[in-house]
């Protein structure tokens, strides 16, 4: 009875990993190609890990709830307002799982981040983890290439992710 106790939160913890991990993946499939297309090529290049550090910051979420007053409740608000800031977990990604795509390590990003302007900030793709409120049903997802910043907002809508908004949006001036 006690062992039974002990598995019951690492299993319960076991399926939200999972359940994440899979919305993940059908996530950034699903706007892959809608969203990732620059520089025009059939593949991108990708850091091997999402991590939301630095790439939500700044989000203005109250003057998008100025701009849409009824898409979102003040307590969902706060929830994503707290997985912007404070998911501080890399989420390790997994070859072939998403379309047409090449994942870099460290060691490659660090050898193009010692090189010109543009090897640095316009050969690879930062991808935030996506933030999922509502039952997988809303999500908020940062990314970054060529030194610009977009951060955005989706819905599921009919099993697809269908665009909202932009939460954020930087832009260097290279």
């Amino acid at each position: 009875m006690c062992v039974i106790f002990f598995l019951m939160p690492y299993s319960i913890q076991a399926q939200e990993d999972s359940l994440y991990e899979s919305n993940v993946y059908e996530f950034i499939n699903q706007i892959r190609f809608s969203r990732f297309d620059y520089p025009r090529t059939d593949t991108i290049k990708l850091r091997n890990f999402l991590s939301n550090k630095s790439l939500f910051s700044s989000v203005p979420l109250m003057s998008f709830k100025e701009s849409y007053p009824n898409f979102f409740s003040e307590l969902e608000l706060h929830e994503l307002a707290a997985k912007f800031n404070d998911d501080s977990t890399k989420f390790d990604l997994m070859e072939n799982r998403i379309k047409k795509s090449k994942l870099l390590n460290d060691t490659i990003i660090d050898i193009l981040n010692n090189g010109n302007f543009t090897e640095k900030n316009c050969t690879y793709w930062r991808f935030s983890k996506p933030c999922f409120i509502r039952n997988y049903t809303i999500c908020a997802f940062s990314y970054e290439f060529c030194d610009n910043q977009d951060t955005l907002l989706f819905k599921k809508e009919n099993e697809k992710w269908v665009f909202v908004a932009v939460l954020g949006r930087i832009y260097s001036d290279y």
